[in-house]
């Protein structure tokens, strides 16, 4: 994970020397002179060595007269050899009378290396002074040409107090750098270098799912530059969990051999993260969803991955990657309901996606060299479609949970057929796969008293088989082509997850343990030939373990 850091100029410093007044007098003492001063360098810029001279302009806004107006403290830096000349000794304002005296003096290097020179200083008459107020002068200039860098480690730790560890990777950035701006390496570190001397603020911008603890959990860190020399800071960033409230949808990409994972932010964002010989961090794709994403790789759309939702307004919104960069959410259709699903058609080249309408029935469009109108396909939809393509009939086929409780589904071959009831008691959304191993279509279901119930075609409909469990979501089922598999896996009760799986018959239950909420997502991976399970835990942040010739532990994925 990547930190930016910005660099931004902070406030001109503002020095002034308060100088105390004299007690007011009684009632009756004579009135007091109002010496009003203000100064200024005669150039904004020198060079080191260079003479200087502040004009300080002095008039005396009263009806008395101002005896002795003399310099009575002050401050200076970056100058050296300053003459006050009559400030030092005092000189006298006639009432309305205004004088220009000449302070000057030799610029340093010390003021090279901090970039500025300055000078502070009161003054005031031997009797006082009836408004001190704008009795001060700041006079300021630049003195450039001194550079200095600035370099820190950003490391991930618990609390203000943790250091870095050896060897330790520090929280790496997520985007490149551009003017005034930089991002941690995936060692955690950052530099700004030739910056001119000043008082500058770090503004940190960390990845999802990371707070910055230094200083106080701000998000910015003050610096001061000063020439030819370099600050070292050390920033502390915590991990915190990322607020998952979807499912945490896994994609096999055959082009690049990369596992991508998709969940929706409890602010309705959308963030991904790829697996390729390690894990990326978590990178935001924005977005306002409301809806598990539904995540899709095809070939017609410049080899890239899709992501289907509906947004918090209610409508079907689609953003894709064309190779490496996302295009941007845009609309396909105004309003929808719940989830939809999303297939590549490989007998007419087609993406298609399909949806629960407001009116509760199935809607769809299709995408060939641009998407089509939005075609309502009927049907009294309880539930979120799924959908798949049956290479043996070249169908596309959409089945849906009615309002009955049963399954229904109807499939298109040139037109679209009727609906066809299945029959059975289920709730929630089914699961449904093409096993290419018998060329079986088959549909998994959790039934009303929460066991895995299923189904399939070939040559005909069997009846409903009860495989039993105790289900606590959708059942998420693969055909693995390793060992010519089906297999199922749920989340229990317990929070478990559990799966079985048909070969020449069904296993028992196996129990993968974890601490997991809603339904698991699950894909075999042809590149590392394993199986994946993917959740998101009831924190909000995502896990995952992997099946290679035995099962990994649970794994997080922050």
């Amino acid at each position: 994970m990547r930190a930016k850091t910005s660099l931004f100029a902070a406030a001109a410093l503002l020095l002034g020397i308060a100088a105390a007044g004299l007690p007011a007098g009684p009632a009756s003492a004579a009135a007091l002179p109002d010496v009003a001063l203000s100064g200024a360098f005669d150039k904004t810029s020198y060079a080191v060595g260079e003479h200087f001279t502040v004009a300080v302009t002095a008039t005396n806004h009263s009806s008395v007269p101002a005896t002795g107006v003399h310099y009575t403290g002050g401050d200076s830096d970056g100058v050296d050899g300053t003459d006050y000349g009559v400030l030092s000794t005092g000189f006298n304002l006639a009432p309305g009378e205004t004088k220009v005296i000449n302070i000057t003096g030799v610029t340093t290097e010390q003021g090279q290396k901090y970039g500025r020179a300055y000078i502070a200083f009161d003054a005031e008459p031997i009797e006082g002074d009836a408004d001190l107020s704008d009795n001060t002068v700041l006079a300021r200039t630049t003195i450039p040409g001194a550079f200095g860098d600035i370099h820190g480690l950003i490391f991930p730790g618990d609390t203000l107090e943790s250091t870095p560890v050896p060897g330790q990777p520090g929280l790496a950035s997520q985007s490149g750098a551009v003017l005034g701006q930089t991002t941690t390496g995936t060692d955690g570190r950052f530099s700004f270098a030739h910056v001119a001397p000043a008082d500058v603020w770090l503004r940190l911008t960390p990845p999802p799912g990371w707070e910055i603890l230094y200083p106080e959990g701000e998000d910015a860190v003050p610096v001061q530059v000063i020439g030819d020399e370099t600050a070292d800071l050390q920033i502390v960033a915590k991990a915190q969990a990322l607020g998952i409230t979807s499912k945490v949808v896994s994609l096999a990409n055959p082009t690049y051999g990369t596992t991508e994972l998709y969940a929706r932010r409890d602010d309705g964002h959308l963030n991904t993260k790829a697996f390729t010989n390690g894990w990326s961090a978590w990178s935001h794709l924005g977005g306002s969803i409301a809806s598990d994403p539904a995540v899709l790789y095809s070939i017609p759309l410049a080899t890239g991955t899709q992501v289907y939702a509906r947004s918090a307004t209610g409508a079907l919104v689609w953003n894709r990657k064309v190779y490496t960069n996302w295009t941007g959410w845009s609309t396909l259709a105004p309003s929808i309901k719940g989830t939809p699903t999303a297939i590549f058609n490989p007998h007419y080249g087609t993406i298609e996606v399909y949806f629960r309408t407001l009116a509760n029935t199935l809607g769809y469009l299709y995408y060939n060299n641009g998407w089509s109108a939005v075609q309502d396909l009927g049907g009294n939809l309880a539930g979120d479609p799924a959908v798949i393509y049956n290479p043996t009939y070249g169908t596309t086929e959409a089945y849906v949970r009615i309002s009955t409780g049963a399954i229904a589904y109807k499939y298109y071959l040139g037109g679209w057929s009727g609906w066809n009831n299945l029959g059975g008691t289920v709730t929630g959304t089914p699961s449904v796969i093409y096993n290419p191993h018998y060329g079986t279509t088959e549909v998994y279901t959790r039934t009303s008293t929460n066991a895995l119930n299923y189904k399939y075609y070939l040559g005909g409909w069997s009846g409903w088989n009860n495989l039993g469990g105790t289900l606590d979501s959708n059942p998420a089922v693969i055909y693995n082509p390793r060992v010519g598999t089906t297999e199922a896996y749920v989340r229990t009760p317990a929070n478990t997850v559990e799966y079985r799986y048909y070969l020449g018959g069904w296993s028992g239950w196996n129990n993968l343990q974890g601490s997991v909420a809603g339904t698991p997502s699950v894909i075999y991976n042809p590149h590392y030939a394993t199986t994946e399970v993917y959740s998101r835990t009831p924190a909000g942040s995502a896990v995952y373990k992997f099946y290679n010739n035995g099962w990994s532990a649970w794994n997080d994925l922050p």
